[in-house]
């Protein structure tokens, strides 16, 4: 249902600030790709994104957000998530007939 993805934080210590604005932008960029799935915190920077992506997210001294599922090559926030929405269901891994329909796809991409 709605708010869905939203982020809750549950501050420690002097990052609180840093933590808030970071879960604020967070939140902000998930509200602008209409991200619908479940977003959870799992500690230190890393956050899981449905079921299917899990990301290091940390916020750069001029404010910008960037997220990377390497913790090698971050790209900003938004541009992250866009790309997690653009991403077809399909390749999760285990097992066939996790997905409906095949992979030629087509359609209406932006």
């Amino acid at each position: 249902g709605a708010g869905a993805s939203a982020v809750t934080a549950t501050p420690t210590g002097s990052g609180v600030a840093a933590q808030a604005m970071l879960e604020e932008a967070l939140r902000e960029a998930l509200e602008a790709a209409q991200f619908e799935s479940l977003v959870v915190r799992l500690g230190a920077g890393w956050y899981q994104f449905g079921e299917r992506v899990r990301a290091h997210v940390k916020m750069k001294d001029s404010g910008q957000v960037y997220a990377s599922a390497d913790q090698v090559s971050y790209e900003p926030l938004n541009v992250f998530i866009r790309a997690i929405v653009a991403a077809p269901s399909v390749g999760t891994g285990v097992g066939a007939g996790a997905g409906c329909g095949g992979a030629a796809g087509g359609g209406s991409g932006a």
